[in-house]
């Protein structure tokens, strides 16, 4: 079997940021970071990395968006890499930039994945259910299991005295939208495919997770539950009469959350961690009847049932692993007057922030290793993203001035005309000139 877990993935971080100056962490001159950073980006032409990636200023903040990956272990590393290329720009630049989902004012920023699915498989699944949208049908199947989800994703947040497992869901506020400035749903609903062959599923109930393992465990699980629905093996699930109550109350109670939810046609009550074994305990039963079944996917099936079995019997092992847990040990040796400060210093993206300091003393687990970030930082992953790279490189060295770059195009001046080529597969580094 190959080694790699065959499914286009990426993330999008929205930062925040403040003064490098500033005497207080909470206090936050928003406007002279955003001057500062803002000086570096073209405003009207996404900057397009040289790894494939694209960093931009997006409704007054800096936002950036991975290349695309193929599995959970290339998403990690991509996602480390735009880390290491922010924490370049904050020391040059004289500010502090925050892999975080809220701040103290009440601002809220964004992890956004993204998961490529075959459009025909996904759609004539949909038709059966009686679905006339096909991304509606994947995010009533997905409900559930995200909802829950935050157990082992969740990146910890302190909330006066009380400590909830993840920063993003205290602002969902709807299952799904078209819209998302607006409210924040779980689902955006927004059909932009980027792919003539498939769709986009775009999930907005991401976590900012500072930690390789709970990063690599979310979207190694997220995609290996997106291909059970797209082989049509996943056509019914555990139904949720309130999920977005339901997203607030784990968040708040923990792994032991106990929620309502239907099952085959009887309510019953489950907790988080009963939710997860459900889930994977189908994709144990999936992928056992498949023929080739990659080591990337072995290895995530084997983390989820381990850190579910941490989380019942000794959640206290997985602090070295999950960001919640990495969090919530360092804040009980804490005084009350430094919980929040330490909850922002996590997320620091500067080699003297926290997470980073507790990377190397706690031996947090690790899934890339620094020279192979150091490569991603350059080098874009065998997708799309390389063809990408190596068009606008073509283009260039032709002398043509190139005009705009999207996930799927690159227009650029020929004489004196605009011309458009259009990469639709986001899997093949083949340019189709």
């Amino acid at each position: 079997a190959p080694g790699v877990m065959d499914r286009i993935c990426s993330m999008e971080h929205e930062y925040g940021m403040q003064a490098a100056w500033s005497n207080e962490i909470m206090e936050c001159p928003l406007p002279v970071a955003y001057d500062k950073v803002h000086s570096l980006l073209h405003v009207n032409l996404r900057n397009h990395l040289r790894n494939g990636a694209q960093m931009y200023i997006d409704c007054c903040h800096l936002e950036a968006a991975m290349p695309e990956c193929r599995g959970p272990r290339s998403a990690v590393l991509y996602d480390q890499a735009m880390s290491r290329i922010v924490m370049g720009m904050a020391a040059r630049h004289d500010v502090m930039i925050f892999k975080n989902n809220v701040d103290y004012y009440g601002a809220s920023f964004g992890c956004h994945e993204n998961y490529h699915c075959a459009a025909e498989n996904v759609m004539s699944e949909a038709a059966a259910a009686n679905i006339d949208e096909p991304l509606a049908y994947v995010a009533q199947l997905m409900v559930p299991f995200l909802v829950t989800r935050q157990i082992f994703a969740g990146s910890g947040r302190v909330v006066g005295r009380q400590f909830h497992l993840s920063q993003r869901s205290s602002v969902i506020s709807a299952v799904a939208d078209y819209k998302i400035t607006m409210c924040r749903p779980i689902f955006h609903l927004k059909n932009e495919t980027h792919s003539t062959k498939g769709f986009r599923l775009h999930i907005i109930v991401g976590h900012s997770n500072m930690s390789e393992y709970s990063n690599w465990l979310k979207i190694g699980t997220t995609c290996a539950v997106v291909e059970m629905i797209e082989s049509g093996y996943l056509r019914s699930t555990l139904a949720m009469s309130n999920p977005v109550g339901m997203l607030h109350q784990v968040n708040r109670e923990g792994p032991d959350s106990l929620i309502s939810l239907e099952l085959n046609g009887k309510h019953q009550r489950f907790s988080a961690i009963d939710v997860q074994s459900w889930f994977v305990e189908k994709a144990v039963e999936f992928y056992a009847a498949q023929k080739q079944v990659s080591v990337e996917i072995q290895d995530v099936l084997v983390g989820w049932f381990s850190v579910l079995k941490a989380l019942k019997c000794e959640p206290e092992s997985l602090s070295t692993k999950l960001d919640w847990a990495i969090k919530k040990e360092i804040l009980q040796k804490a005084g009350p007057q430094d919980r929040e400060k330490i909850d922002m210093q996590y997320h620091l993206l500067a080699p003297e922030g926290l997470y980073y300091c507790l990377r190397d003393v706690m031996k947090l687990e690790r899934i890339v290793t620094d020279a192979d970030i150091e490569y991603a930082k350059d080098v874009p992953p065998q997708t799309r993203a390389t063809a990408r790279t190596g068009l606008i490189h073509l283009l260039e060295s032709m002398g043509r001035e190139v005009i705009g770059v999207d996930w799927s195009t690159v227009r650029y001046i020929e004489g004196k005309e605009q011309r458009t080529i259009f990469l639709g597969d986001p899997s093949s580094t083949e340019i189709d000139l």
